[in-house]
């Protein structure tokens, strides 16, 4: 017998025991979906194979469909001189023509880059600034809203004198290059001459290989150009793949790999006419031939072609033949045969909190995980014209319009995401706003139950879940398979990216005595997460070699197959598995493979189970299958991202549907059949994000017990106003002939501006609820709905009731805090009397990576003991970003305070910083599932709307309606109201996440100015705390002792606000911060002044 586990989240999701097992505790619904800011959409297809275009041709543009087969085009040129020929003709667009076309190039999965210099510009030689060329290129490409750069570096005289120069400049113009264009957002490719990758002497300064070893994590492929070197040069398979000839030796694309560069970086390029070169040139037959031998020696890189419309669509799709044929490779087309199955994982999101049959995928038409030989799904070829039984056309998705269903693409870290959703969803909310969080279903399952086990994954796609049971779970080994060989590649993808964003449990030092940063990524690591930004910054690192003795630590613990797990054994299945987890796919094995294929799938899973073993199965009510074979209308959404017209699969689907006899709700009876134990359910929380009527945690809270006798019995103040905002209003004694303030028109003194303002019938006293701003916010950080919300006049005002509710005054009852922290805590308190209890952030060591141990870590052990000693602790105020610390306090920590059942009261964490912070970091995701907790946030921040005063307050219903009974009446003022209904629409949000990314650029640049000399030898010290918020703290060092010197700092502070205009603020005498300046991110010109000035009072 086996134990079993049968689920349903979004759907359905249970617990099948064995009669000989025991069953663990039902364990309450855990929805974690948590807030993240959203990357940039970029179309960069991350992972090898790429296949870039140039065009320097004064033509119009060419359209997607011409492009089919490549997956990155280049306009020539950016110059020193700024745009020129194809670049021009791109700035040279309206914001339309520039929307529609680069729509197209998305949807069909083809970056749009600009290539820079080419033969024209020699950036060296002529003594351009390598970061202010960097910084100009960058803006102008953020401004066209392009995918990146391609540096077409061709500076020949530079690079001849072999004296570094050119090496040098391509260094410090690549990193200032990547900090304005993070990775995973921007391509950033190089055009190489292949020669400059000989070994040294050939090239004194180093060449590109060079370049490759000090920044070739910042660069995401090389455009190889294997032409213009000679007419005898790089023309046949073998001087181009293994043995260059004498002129150019060690410069063939195997012998640059052997010298150390990524095989998947290189790509093969070449002229697509004899016109196009001098020489060089290759016909496709030849060179589709060299590939293929290539790509059977493990190289992947791709092909790179000068230039369009010489080399269009058929040149690639003859060069890429059967080794990257169209219908497997990047923008490729749906195959036309009508009895093609398109191999596509069907696996819900990690990150998303949408539908039942949400998931994460590749941009292609969903199908089955695992399908039955004989079912098909068809397509049709990609083209400009939908199939006649496809969509009729493709359009942006719009609340006006009803669809059954679509997709939502994004690119998340390295890989695009597609989350598919059904016609009772809605793409976000009413105004198609998408958030992201993490996998709830995982927080559904007890802690023990991956612990030391060997876990399948069946449908793993890109490996999120995979990894995530892997790093976090203390699985002693997990496999991933998906039947769709790009998915698996992107999974092995998700697996370095997961690494490279961990911190390790040790950190080796070097001999010095200080921490390397390779010894750091490459020591065995528990899951302790680097910021984003740092694998934005740097990319993914290299997974350390394989050591047996640590074959149970991640990443060594987790790898992947590309198999149909239904019908084909692995390797793996004969030592078995104690669990087997199947998220999402039971359907689409359902759908495409019938009734047969599922009672298959189950039986082949209690095959590979150990004795005791446990399957974790989602699965979808059987409502939701007609959904899915309804998708001829998804197209609408779906097409725009895919180039690939779905020819009426739901037509497919609709006739094997009607050959379905059982049901899910059968499910049960059949795995009890083959032999699995009875169902334990964990969780029904219904589509979306529904809470479960199951009590939320923790058991040991009682909120009546946490807020005053008289707050309870409190009347809050109620008008007419509540129940009826329209009409002839003449409840609340206002001036009915309005204000009286002159328009722009009728006093000049006016401001024009203001006149919005003044049409917002400022007579009338405001909106009570503002339940559309509570709705917005919610949708925004995955909340269920409004009554889960609480707006203030700032977060100052939610402090101030948060203790007025819970907090006897007198010194009877006491908040506690962790210093240093924000101010307000401890002012708040002593204006309401409260006592005051300080558990001190740990202040030795270094900064610990997400706070979760090391200098500015929660002492949770210490803030239990406080509560224990005394019991009148109400309220814990966890400031997370840290301010001043610029901190994370990580999620664990946080679950650890609220589940401490000695603790009755409420757990408040300020997250006024948390957008500038990793993803998935908030504490928001936690509001469902715990009643002791309230997140606070601001538009203060990342909104850039401090004047406005609106803050935030997320927390179960019962706690948000006890603030709303006590707050003041009409708190929140029109003007105020107007301005964030304006700054929480999709284009707002948009544009603030991309000024966010900015200002972590910003940070990333001035961090590291303040890190070169002449800073050090100053007496600037190394920030304490994480860069987690939009600030860092220095200390300012005695110059003889080189210790934090408070009177130095204060002096430095004093001089720059009184003698330069430049304000930063002194927080010497908070604890732990002696000596210290925190300096906010300011704008680029801002910023330049205060490394100057600063620079300037240090040397004095």
């Amino acid at each position: 017998m086996s134990t079993f586990t049968f689920m349903r989240l979004f759907a359905l999701l249970y617990t099948f025991v064995s009669i000989r097992s025991i069953a663990a505790a039902p364990v309450a619904p855990t929805v974690e979906t948590r807030h993240s800011l959203s990357k940039r959409p970029s179309t960069f297809v991350a992972s090898a194979p790429h296949f870039t275009i140039y065009n320097d041709k004064w033509l119009t543009l060419p359209s997607a469909e011409e492009l089919t087969g490549y997956n990155v085009f280049a306009l020539s040129f950016w110059l020193l001189s700024g745009p020129a020929d194809q670049a021009i003709n791109w700035a040279q667009l309206t914001s339309d023509q520039k929307s529609s076309i680069k729509s197209a190039y998305n949807a069909a999965g083809i970056s749009l880059i600009v290539s820079a210099f080419g033969s024209t510009d020699e950036p060296t030689t002529s003594g351009a600034d390598p970061t202010a060329t960097a910084q100009s290129l960058a803006s102008w490409v953020i401004a066209q809203g392009l995918d990146g750069v391609d540096v077409d570096y061709e500076d020949d005289a530079a690079f001849d004198k072999g004296d570094g120069s050119a090496e040098q400049w391509l260094i410090t113009f690549t990193t200032a290059l990547r900090t304005a264009l993070p990775t995973g957002q921007y391509i950033i490719s190089h055009a190489p001459q292949a020669p400059w990758f000989a070994p040294v002497p050939s090239w004194g300064g180093g060449g590109y290989l060079l370049v490759d070893q000090k920044v070739g994590s910042s660069i995401d492929f090389y455009n190889v150009q294997f032409y213009n070197q000679g007419a005898s040069e790089y023309t046949d398979c073998t001087s181009l793949l293994t043995a260059s000839s004498s002129a150019w030796p060690q410069t063939a694309l195997f012998q640059i790999i052997a010298s150390g560069v990524a095989a998947d970086k290189l790509l093969i390029g070449k002229p697509g006419t004899s016109a196009d070169a001098s020489n060089g040139y290759m016909d496709t037959t030849t060179l589709a031939s060299c590939v293929a031998q290539a790509a059977r020696q493990s190289w992947s890189g791709g092909v790179m072609v000068w230039q369009f419309p010489d080399a269009g669509s058929p040149w690639i799709e003859a060069v890429r033949g059967t080794t990257f044929p169209l219908s497997g490779g990047a923008s490729a087309p749906a195959p036309t045969s009508s009895s093609t199955i398109v191999r596509t994982s069907t696996r819900a999101p990690a990150s998303t909190s949408a539908t039942p049959t949400s998931v994460r995928t590749s941009t292609r038409a969903p199908a089955s995980t695992s399908v039955a030989p004989t079912s098909t799904t068809s397509t049709a070829a990609a083209s400009g014209t939908p199939s006649p039984n496809g969509c009729n056309g493709v359009a942006a998705w719009t609340a006006a319009d009803a669809y059954n269903g679509g997709a939502k693409v994004t690119f998340s870290g390295h890989l695009w995401i597609a989350a598919w959703w059904t016609e009772d969803d809605s793409p976000g909310d009413g105004s198609g706003v998408w958030t992201d969080g993490a996998d709830p279903r995982l927080a559904l399952l007890s802690d023990d139950l991956f612990t030391g086990k060997r876990v399948l994954d069946v449908g793993c796609n890109e490996g999120w879940v995979t990894c995530e049971i892997a790093q976090s779970w203390g699985a002693s080994h997990v496999l991933g398979v998906d039947i769709d060989e790009v998915l698996i590649r992107g999974a092995w993808r998700r697996r370095r990216v997961a690494w490279s964003l961990q911190a390790p449990e040790d950190i080796p030092t070097v001999s010095e005595g200080r921490p390397s940063k390779r010894a750091r990524l490459e020591s065995s690591a528990v899951p302790n997460y680097f910021p984003a930004s740092f694998e934005h910054t740097y990319g993914p690192v290299s997974i350390p070699p394989y050591e047996n003795t640590r074959k149970h630590i991640f990443p060594h613990n987790v790898s992947f197959r590309t198999a149909d797990w239904v019908h084909e054994d692995v390797p793996e299945d004969q030592s078995g598995y104690d669990v087997v987890i199947a998220f999402s796919i039971s359907k689409w094995i359902h759908l495409n493979g019938g009734d047969d294929a599922i009672a298959h799938f189950f039986r082949r899973v209690y095959d590979v189970l150990a004795v005791r073993g446990v399957f974790v199965l989602e699965t979808q009510p059987w409502d939701t299958y007609a959904k899915a074979r309804k998708m001829d209308k998804a197209c609408v959404f779906l097409l725009r991202l895919s180039n690939a017209f779905v020819d009426a699969p739901g037509q497919t689907l609709q006739e094997n549907a009607k050959s379905l006899k059982l049901r899910p709700s059968d499910f049960e009876g059949i795995l009890k059949d083959i032999g699995f134990g009875s169902a334990q359910k964990l969780g029904t929380t219904g589509e979306g994000l529904v809470p479960s009527n199951e009590p939320v945690k923790p058991a040991h809270f009682d909120i009546e017990r946490v807020i005053r006798p008289n707050i309870l019995a409190l009347h809050p103040y109620r008008c007419a106003r509540d129940d009826y905002q329209s009409g002839i209003l003449l409840d609340a004694n206002e001036n009915a002939l309005g204000h009286s303030i002159p328009s722009s028109s009728v006093l000049p003194s006016t401001v024009p501006e203001l006149d919005a303002t003044l049409n917002l019938n400022l007579h009338r006293y405001p909106d009570p609820s503002h339940d559309e701003i509570k709705s917005r916010l919610a949708s925004l950080a995955s909340i269920p709905d409004s009554k889960h919300v609480f707006l203030g006049v700032g977060s100052d005002e939610v402090i101030d009731l948060l203790m007025r509710v819970c907090v006897a005054p007198g010194g009877k009852e006491k908040i506690l805090i962790t210093p240093p922290t924000y101010g307000m805590y401890a002012v708040t308190a002593q204006v309401n009397d409260v006592g005051l209890v300080k558990v001190p952030l740990e202040l030795t060591g270094d900064a610990g990576e997400g706070g979760e141990r090391g200098r500015f870590s929660v002492r949770v052990d210490e803030v239990k003991r406080s509560i224990d000693a005394d019991p009148s602790i109400k309220l814990i105020f966890l400031c997370s970003p840290g301010n001043p610390t610029g901190t994370l306090i990580p999620l664990s920590t946080i679950r650890e305070i609220l589940d401490y059942e000695n603790f009755k009261g409420i757990v408040i964490v300020d997250e006024a910083y948390i957008d500038f912070s990793r993803p998935g970091s908030s504490a928001t995701s936690l509001v469902a599932d715990y009643a002791n907790l309230c997140v606070m946030q601001t538009l203060s921040k990342s909104y850039g709307l401090a004047a406005i005063r609106l803050g935030v307050a997320f927390a179960q219903p019962p706690l948000i309606q006890v603030l709303t009974n006590t707050k003041a009446p009409y708190n929140i003022s029109t003007p105020t109201a107007h301005l964030a209904m304006a700054a929480l629409t999709p284009p707002a949000v948009a544009l603030m996440q991309s000024k966010i990314r900015n200002l972590l650029a910003s940070r990333a640049a001035l961090t590291l100015s303040l890190a070169a000399s002449p800073f050090p030898e100053l007496g600037v010290g190394k920030p304490i705390g994480l860069p987690d918020a939009n600030f860092i703290v220095v200390p300012i060092l005695n110059k003889l002792s080189r210790q934090p010197d408070n009177e130095r700092a204060h002096m430095v502070y004093q001089t720059l606000a009184e003698t330069m205009g430049v304000v930063v603020r002194f927080r010497g005498k908070e604890l732990g911060c002696e000596g210290c300046l925190r300096i906010t991110i300011g704008t680029e010109e801002e910023t330049k002044t205060v490394l100057a000035k600063l620079e300037e009072v240090l040397g004095r």
